[in-house]
């Protein structure tokens, strides 16, 4: 197949993208590939340039995701900047879509509903059982996002890492998520970054 051809193919190809917006995490889950989080976040400039390029080399829909650390450690005028750059890049006339994955301890009633109204699908992550969570939250943590997801059901997803923990808890775990969203997604533990030092 001759360069001019695969150049044709891969311009045919529409692509998601998963950006990173800030380091910074109010948890420290034993599975995150980022030992030392740094106090780092995407610059609104970055984020332009970002989805200007992104928007430009689709050529039928394009799906951001952005994920952290914790993104919602960043101000909802971040969110709205974002879209503002959809509507001034998307010259193609793309069918745009944007998700938010977050643990819900910054996921207030108030501000589900201010990004739904925005366009955002919104993920929370939920290992599926309290005494799963309370690895990684404490008591006041783990009732903060039951109550986010039990505000947001059937219009939030759930995902869940599974890890060597999870052996005995299926059942539990299938059981919340079907009585809580009508979407999930389940990741196995896979070992990288700094996660590959724990032995789940």
């Amino acid at each position: 197949m001759s360069d001019e051809n695969n150049k044709s193919i891969q311009r045919e190809l529409d692509f998601s993208l998963i950006s990173k917006i800030t380091e910074r995490c109010n948890l420290s889950c034993s599975y995150c590939y980022l030992k030392d989080k740094k106090d780092l976040e995407m610059s609104i400039n970055t984020a332009e340039n970002l989805i200007r390029e992104f928007l430009a080399f689709n050529k039928s829909f394009a799906h951001f995701t952005w994920v952290g650390g914790e993104p919602l450690l960043m101000p909802d005028s971040f969110f709205e900047e974002i879209k503002n750059f959809e509507e001034k890049y998307n010259i193609n006339n793309l069918n745009v879509s944007h998700s938010i994955q977050t643990n819900g301890l910054k996921l207030t009633p108030n501000r589900f509903d201010n990004l739904k109204r925005m366009g955002f699908k919104i993920g929370i992550s939920y290992d599926g059982t309290p005494d799963l969570q309370s690895e990684r939250m404490n008591n006041n943590q783990i009732d903060i996002s039951l109550d986010n997801i039990y505000y947001a059901k059937g219009k939030a997803g759930l995902l869940a890492v599974l890890s060597k923990k999870t052996i005995g808890k299926e059942e539990e775990i299938y059981d919340f998520f079907r009585r809580n969203t009508t979407f999930a997604k389940l990741n196995f533990f896979s070992p990288t970054g700094h996660g590959a030092e724990k032995k789940e």
